[in-house]
């Protein structure tokens, strides 16, 4: 039975405050937007927007007004004045990357539903105007040629299977299975190597304009206006392109490539899914996984005290395969292990639980499972939050580092570091540098990740005391370096 409003409690509460949402640039803008804000004289990145606030990044040695006062701002779009108004500085907090500011607006407010449909209005100008060609005059002739190739290639093969499945499914529900199981074979057979060949070219071309900004965002529009749409019948593409989540790489874009196997509601579908995660990229997922057990494996033998509990955290663990890997090489082990799964996603950590959970607890494999959910952004701007204390035999972190420049990776890096007990190691995956294959996810996906060369993973150790023993080891699959630390049994 329905009931009146004034029948309706609601829930109780202290009290009801009212804050509005902040918003990413990028998350509130679809596209490549530069958003700044012009203060006293200087021009800062903005971070994030709200009704009634903007937070900004300043150099970490920048001069900086007391807290309350008011300083004019504007904010400009690329470049175009965008608001204008007083700001009072609400708040500072340091970070690996400068000073995080939050300015909050003293009178009136920040339009952001009106802001964004003025950006897509003119966006939708520029295309008008360019044609079924966005960014022409910025994009070369060698990438238009690239991307016509492989665009040409998608259409072509999606109206063949689309015919030959309508074939096999035709031949009844007994036969049809079979028919398009080796229909889909046939074509992963024919077109692995054309495949691979037409994105590499598409990488090569479009290196000489990552440089130039404009050319870049220019390349990657173009792209994602013509070939992204054709591939989001593989379930990897379309979830890694929309993120769901807000981010590219979740735990359900990893199950992908763990599964490795053909899933989509089309051949053409399922066909060039599996194309898509046999990538290097995908593929060194399964192979980096491979890496961190093993590691693992050795710290369990390197106890002095086989009866005593080795303590393993997995930060950003996703799906937590490793725990199944791990099972899968060591039956049975004597004492216990401590499993410390760490992720921003409550989802992944209830399917990590699930699929870990019968494989630990038996009387041969002793195994305590904790599940800790963590934000990423505080884990962030605060490295020193990171649970636990000093103890730890191994950590490992195979896919957050990709995101992060060197001196908040660094922070990290020695917040891991010094949770390590004696003899312990820890293991930090980041996609190797300079990459031939870069093109797949930054352009057709737009999933932007720092690559990094042996050298470049070393210098994430420069903030780790001298005594840290520390090496580089790529994982089999050629497509991730590790950053392999351990912290010496005794310090002279």
């Amino acid at each position: 039975m329905s009931r009146t409003y004034d029948e309706l409690a609601g829930p109780s509460s202290r009290g009801i405050h009212f804050r509005p949402e902040r918003s990413r640039v990028r998350d509130l803008f679809a596209g490549d937007v530069r958003a700044t804000l012009r203060c006293a004289g200087v021009e800062l990145p903005v971070v994030d927007l709200s009704m009634n606030g903007i937070a900004v990044l300043a150099p970490i040695d920048a001069p900086l007004p007391p807290l309350g006062q008011e300083l004019e701002g504007s904010l400009l779009l690329d470049g175009r004045l965008s608001f204008q108004g007083r700001l009072r500085l609400a708040r500072t907090e340091p970070s690996a990357l400068g000073n995080r500011l939050g300015l909050a607006v003293a009178q009136g407010f920040i339009d952001l539903p009106a802001l964004a449909r003025q950006v897509e209005e003119e966006r939708l100008v520029r295309d008008l105007a360019l044609g079924a060609e966005p960014g022409q005059g910025l994009v070369s002739q060698d990438y238009l040629r690239a991307l016509q190739r492989v665009v040409a290639f998608v259409q072509f093969y999606r109206t063949v299977l689309s015919r030959h499945e309508a074939r096999c499914k035709a031949e009844g529900a007994e036969r049809a299975p079979k028919a398009l199981a080796e229909l889909e074979f046939k074509a992963l057979q024919a077109l692995r190597a054309p495949w691979t060949e037409l994105r590499l070219e598409a990488c090569r071309a479009v290196r000489p304009m990552m440089e130039d900004r404009s050319q870049r965002a220019a390349a990657k529009a173009l792209t994602q206006t013509l070939l992204t749409p054709l591939l989001m019948e593989s379930p990897c593409v379309a979830r890694s392109f929309l993120k769901p989540l807000g981010y590219p790489g979740d735990y359900q874009v990893m199950l992908h490539c763990y599964e490795d196997a053909l899933e989509g509601e089309t051949a053409f579908g399922r066909v060039f899914h599996k194309l898509w995660i046999e990538h290097p990229m995908p593929s060194g997922v399964r192979t980096r996984c491979d890496l961190v057990v093993e590691l693992i494996l050795q710290q369990l033998e390197l106890r002095r005290d086989p009866q005593q509990t080795l303590r393993v955290t997995l930060l950003g663990c996703g799906p937590a395969r490793e725990i199944g890997g791990f099972v899968e090489r060591q039956l049975a082990w004597p004492g216990s292990i401590r499993w410390t799964l760490i992720d921003q996603e409550e989802e992944a950590l209830s399917l990590a639980w699930r699929t870990a959970r019968p494989l630990l607890g038996s009387e041969s494999r002793k195994a305590e499972l904790r599940c800790l959910t963590l934000s990423f952004t505080q884990l962030l701007q605060d490295p020193g939050i990171l649970p636990g204390g000093a103890g730890e035999d191994f950590i490992g972190c195979s896919g957050l580092f990709d995101y992060l420049r060197d001196p908040l990776a660094q922070s990290l890096l020695l917040e891991m570091y010094q949770r390590l007990a004696p003899g312990g190691r820890l293991a930090v995956g980041n996609a190797i540098g300079p990459d031939a294959e870069f093109w797949s996810p930054e352009m057709v996906l737009d999933w932007h990740m720092i690559y990094r060369t042996r050298e470049q993973m070393l210098a994430l150790a420069a903030r780790l005391p001298a005594h840290a023993e520390v090496d580089v080891q790529q994982e089999s699959g050629g497509a991730y370096h590790f950053l392999i630390v351990r912290r010496p049994e005794e310090v002279a």
